[in-house]
C-alpha cells in the first residue's frame, strides 16, 4: 500500500466523524445543563477525548487535515 493511502481515501470522513461526534457531545451536553444537571458543555470535547482516546483524537485529526 502507498504511502499516504489512506489519508487520502479517509481525509474528509475522518474530519465528519469528529466534528459529529464533538456536535453530538455538545448538544447532549447542552440538554443536561438546560434539565439542571451540572455538566458543563465544554466538557465535551473532553468527553470525545475519553471515548475516542487522545491518541485517536489526534490520528484522526491527522487523517482530516492530510498529515
Amino acid at each position: 500500500m502507498s504511502e499516504g493511502l489512506v489519508e487520502s481515501l479517509f481525509l474528509n470522513s475522518a474530519g465528519s466523524v469528529l466534528d459529529m461526534a464533538y456536535s453530538e457531545a455538545r448538544a447532549a451536553f447542552t440538554g443536561l445543563a438546560d434539565l439542571g444537571y451540572w455538566f458543563d458543555p465544554s466538557l465535551a470535547e473532553q468527553v470525545v477525548h475519553a471515548i475516542v482516546g487522545l491518541d485517536g483524537v489526534l490520528r484522526m485529526e491527522s487523517l482530516a487535515i492530510g498529515g
